[in-house]
């Protein structure tokens, strides 16, 4: 199974990139899955969700307050819809099936982080990724690199910014993961490749500005050197190859 969150679209933006792909009587592809339910998406205590309460809701199948990352009103994990305090991940990891994460901005982006995480603070960057590491997921292809190091450590793309010291790198290497950096390291990546660990940016895969400022300054919406949210999604399934597997991806940008 694959999840796709796309981060802050309902249905008022699909309406507009059918007026704008394929005009009002026209169809794109989500007009054209085969099953679409549409559901209410408040949380617990506001009429608008956050990110990080719409995706916690969306790993236990219950209402969760507007603060919520993987947490309840009383700051635990909550009673999933299937009555215990575990995401639909974390259950699905139980059962011996291979799990993952995608996500074109950061590793504490809460779409993907809140099935493997919990924490009391968005915020909480350090401990959201040290989770995340420690949760053991199959395959987490992220950008981020700065809360993997150490606060003054340099890394790949720029210095880290944990304040507890930690190298999440090294410890990744020591749990047994295969660290990789590139799109080119990425698509060498077959079946078997074991437990993958991808940093392709030191925080978003992308740049992180309005469509005039990147005009002006002749950037591209992407980063070039990072791979895709459709290339990170094929390589995952060339890795979990014909295993049965639990996929999450967000696209950020």
């Amino acid at each position: 199974m694959i999840f796709y969150h796309v981060d802050g679209t309902g249905i008022a933006q699909w309406q507009m990139a059918r007026f704008l792909l394929a005009g009002p009587d026209g169809e794109i592809n989500w007009d054209k899955l085969p099953h679409v339910a549409v559901y209410r998406g408040h949380a617990e205590d506001t009429l608008t969700p956050s990110s990080n309460a719409g995706a916690t809701m969306h790993a236990y199948g219950v209402k969760v307050p507007y603060e919520g990352y993987g947490t309840d009103k009383d700051g635990k994990r909550p009673l999933s819809a299937a009555g215990r305090r575990k995401s639909i991940m974390e259950e699905a990891t139980e059962r011996g099936i291979a799990v993952g994460v995608i996500n074109t901005g950061g590793a504490a982006e809460p779409g993907t982080a809140c099935f493997l995480t919990s924490v009391a603070d968005r915020e909480s960057g350090d401990e959201i990724v040290a989770q995340l590491v420690e949760s053991g997921a199959d395959l987490i292809l992220v950008g981020g690199e700065e809360y993997f190091l150490p606060e003054g450590t340099k890394g790949r793309f720029g210095a880290g910014k944990r304040e507890d010291k930690r190298n999440l790198i090294e410890e990744a290497k020591a749990a047994g993961y295969r660290v990789i950096y590139t799109k080119e390291e990425l698509a060498a990546l077959s079946e078997g490749a074991g437990k993958v660990l991808g940093i392709f940016a030191g925080d978003d895969t992308f740049n992180d500005e309005t469509e005039e400022k990147l005009s002006a300054e002749g950037l591209p919406n992407y980063r070039a050197e990072a791979p895709t949210i459709a290339e990170m999604t094929a390589a995952a399934l060339r890795i979990f190859g014909d295993r049965q597997f639990f996929l999450v991806a967000e696209e950020e940008g």
